[in-house]
């Protein structure tokens, strides 16, 4: 059951992140264990936690991996087992049909309505603290002012010196930390969600070089040296949002530009395969793309003894 609500979520996912719908796989077996432990009982398989005689089991072992070891709400983790948990009854709801198993579709839709029946009492203070996100507000919150261009400064410099080192031939570690380098620049540079420019293809990256998303009529009609100066010194990517439908602009400065046609000109000899669409990919064979987060993260790491808060420095709170 598990294996099977992770082949469906991976059709039904557009962009095919095998790492969002393997941490939903994991997270399922999470719940399945702690199950376990909570009604002490070890043969329960995925099958049992839509059984609505488990559900007290099931309220409880949702309380245990949504609680920090000093009691606090963790509001992100109470709220994704609740989705998982209503995928997971449509994935069992249509195989139980599928394998002509009424009893069980039924059972399933009973325990359906026993779910939204308690969603509020389970899920609705982690749904409120979702959409509040009050805390990323807050001043103390934000980033250091004098750790941006520190941040900035080095990641930069670190480019020039890769891509203006022309006896150097690159290896897998070159790669590695160009990749990096421009994923971080990008994300903070425009703001973004940690996972949004790390998943930038080499396609969306070709329209942002040949200026495809630049109107040449609304260039023809400039006048003003300022406009027509910033023209020059950006690309403007487009690329999928959060949702399948929404497209988010990316800019990619003129000081990453050159690196990330570097990038790309590398991938080739360092073995990256054809069938990987990804402008970050990972190495080793993988089709996937870098993680945002884990980029940022390395590189923060590597000058964080002359940041006031390096821990401050990620997506979200940027």
């Amino acid at each position: 059951m598990v294996i099977m609500i992770g082949q469906r979520l991976l059709v039904k996912s557009a962009k095919k992140e095998k790492h969002v719908i393997l941490t939903d796989m994991r997270l399922l077996a999470n719940i399945i264990v702690a199950m376990r432990r909570v009604k002490q009982y070890d043969t329960l398989d995925c099958k049992g936690v839509l059984y609505r005689e488990n559900f007290e089991f099931l309220r409880e072992a949702v309380q245990f991996l949504s609680t920090t070891v000093g009691g606090s709400l963790k509001a992100g983790m109470r709220l994704k087992i609740g989705y998982l948990l209503k995928k997971l009854i449509k994935v069992s709801k249509e195989h139980n049909i599928q394998t002509n198993e009424m009893v069980l579709a039924e059972e399933t839709d009973r325990f359906a309505s026993l779910l939204d029946l308690n969603w509020d009492f389970i899920f609705y203070t982690a749904q409120l603290h979702c959409e509040q996100r009050s805390s990323l507000r807050k001043p103390q919150e934000m980033p250091v002012e004098g750790d941006l261009p520190k941040l900035r400064d080095f990641i930069v410099q670190e480019m020039a010196t890769l891509v203006e080192d022309n006896y150097k031939k690159w290896d897998v570690h070159d790669f590695i930390l160009m990749r990096y380098l421009i994923v971080s620049r990008l994300t903070m540079f425009n703001a973004r969600r940690g996972g949004e420019p790390a998943r930038l293809t080499i396609k969306e990256w070709k329209d942002a070089k040949n200026d495809v998303w630049i109107d040449p009529q609304f260039v023809e009609q400039i006048d003003d040296p300022l406009v027509e100066s910033l023209l020059g010194q950006y690309k403007l990517a487009y690329q999928a949002g959060k949702g399948s439908k929404k497209l988010v602009p990316s800019l990619i400065p003129h000081d990453t530009a050159v690196p990330l046609q570097k990038l790309v000109e590398e991938m080739e000899e360092l073995g990256i395969p054809e069938s990987n669409p990804f402008l970050f990919p990972n190495t080793g064979g993988s089709n996937n793309h870098v993680i945002g987060w884990h980029s940022i993260n390395k590189i923060v790491s590597m000058i964080s003894d002359k940041l006031e808060k390096p821990s401050l420095l990620i997506a979200d709170k940027f």
